[in-house]
């Protein structure tokens, strides 16, 4: 894969992101393919859910960590840089939502846009404040 780097992102507790065990052919691809893994704290996720929600987006906590990750400076050197980011699941309601924080301040990367396509996807420039 050349010139492409991969990261992995997890919160340090992350019992709700591993429920299924790991298969062997995975794990072979992430310790050939993967650069690092990130942690992310509950908080950081909490910010970055509010984010895409805010901007039309259902993501379920574990499946915003990237994107936390992203936002929160955790990869080094995106900047400028062409990110792919992969959300997922919608298992979030609004009752779970409104524990979440109004303000993104936690944020430590400006989130310079959110442009949502006709087919819902998302894309983003990540600068520093």
């Amino acid at each position: 894969m050349p010139n492409l780097l991969l990261f992995s992102s997890s919160p340090p507790h992350a019992c709700p992101t591993f429920k299924s065990p790991i298969h062997h052919q995975h794990f072979y691809l992430i310790i050939r393919y993967v650069e690092a893994i990130v942690l992310v704290s509950d908080e950081e996720i909490k910010a970055a859910v509010t984010v895409l929600y805010g901007s039309g987006l259902v993501v379920e906590p574990s499946g915003s960590a990237a994107f936390a990750a992203i936002v929160n400076n955790k990869i080094p050197e995106l900047e400028g840089k062409s990110v792919v980011c992969i959300l997922s699941g919608g298992n979030v309601g609004k009752d779970e939502l409104a524990n979440y924080p109004e303000v993104t301040d936690v944020c430590s990367s400006t989130l310079s846009y959110l442009q949502l396509s006709d087919k819902n996807d998302a894309h983003w420039k990540v600068s520093k404040k």
